[in-house]
């Protein structure tokens, strides 16, 4: 009975220590998110992070602040060092012991997927699909992003406008008052009178008319000058547009001499940093000789010369071209990101 209890002490110490452990790991993980975009944890694969851009659900009319997408690559296993170093001097404890709680901690998250659903409290869950392949969904708890901490997702209302109805005001023609005449007879005399009114209405009538047309005249005239004054100030744009333009378009038959587009790359894997120049050049050659792709890619802030092995576009490239040079030895290769022209 004593061995039983002892045994059931013995296990209960045992598992705390490992759900401690993991804890400690998937809190580290998390920390190294807001600093770096990568973070691989050794012989289980490796969490990349990518910045998005604040987006606006015009159906739900959410505002999504700027962000860090996570992804997993499972390929990304080689270990780089950065979890386990950090470990280390987090908890004051030797690298091999660092490295330990790592292995420990992938052996208990392996057992949780094959059961059922690893979930990493901020970072994400794991689960397998049907083809037994692994699967990862990132949480949305956390904005790793430092630039946009404390800043969350919110929800604005549409705002509802009504259109102010212009009414427009007619001209009003005044008339003469005309005096109240008694009803008489028919008479030439009375006759006279009511062609002269009608006359005087016409006049005021024609002249109202006259007065409209020469105004719109006018309105046209001045609208078409403006229309004018523009479309010089458009061409005269247009021709100094022209007459400042630094690097016209070559001619279709012909392509003699011409430089191709400037191409930006984001991504370097360093193979080393050196004082002199020939010393930088006896490591290109070296390199070359291998089949890289070597070259100098500028100073860093010490002044030290930079030889990459290759430059690329994109992160994913990068990281796994960085993967198979550590493969081949080159342990202390590593990925530096700066926007070069090449």
């Amino acid at each position: 009975m004593l061995i039983k209890i002892v045994n059931f002490i013995y296990l209960s110490s045992s598992f705390l220590a490992i759900f401690v452990a993991m804890r400690m790991i998937v809190e580290n993980i998390a920390d190294l998110l807001y600093r770096y975009d990568c973070v691989i944890v050794p012989n289980f694969g490796g969490f990349i992070c990518s910045e998005t851009s604040a987006t606006l659900d015009e159906i739900t009319h959410t505002f999504t602040p700027p962000t860090k997408k996570i992804t997993f690559n499972k390929y990304l296993s080689e270990n780089d060092g950065l979890l386990a170093n950090y470990i280390a001097k987090q908890n004051k404890i030797t690298y091999d012991e660092a490295m330990l709680k790592i292995e420990e901690t992938i052996s208990e998250w392996n057992s949780s997927i094959k059961a059922g659903t690893l979930e990493l409290s901020g970072i994400g869950s794991f689960s397998l699909d049907q083809n037994e392949n692994l699967v990862f969904e990132p949480s949305n708890d956390i904005n790793y992003l430092r630039s946009s901490f404390g800043l969350s997702s919110f929800v604005s209302p549409p705002i509802k406008r009504e259109e102010e109805k212009v009414v427009e005001e007619k001209p009003v023609i005044k008339l003469p008052r005309a005096e109240k005449v008694e009803e008489k007879e028919a008479t030439p005399t009375n006759y006279k009178t009511y062609i002269k009114y009608a006359a005087g209405i016409a006049l005021l009538f024609g002249l109202y008319s006259a007065g409209n047309y020469f105004y719109e005249e006018k309105e046209l005239e001045t609208e078409f000058a403006d229309s004018s004054k523009q479309q010089e100030n458009i061409e005269k744009k247009i021709q100094e547009a022209t007459f400042y333009v630094g690097n016209p378009l070559p001619a279709i038959t012909l392509n003699i001499g011409l430089k191709p587009k400037a191409e930006t790359l984001n991504y370097h894997i360093v193979a080393g940093s050196f004082r002199q120049m020939k010393n930088a050049d006896k490591k290109i050659n070296e390199l070359s000789k291998k089949g890289f792709s070597a070259k100098v890619i500028g100073k860093n802030k010490w002044d030290l010369i930079q030889v990459a092995f290759a430059s690329f576009k994109t992160k994913e490239e990068a990281l796994t071209t960085l993967n198979k040079i550590k493969k081949e030895g080159y342990k202390d290769a590593w990925l530096l990101t700066k926007k070069i022209e090449s």
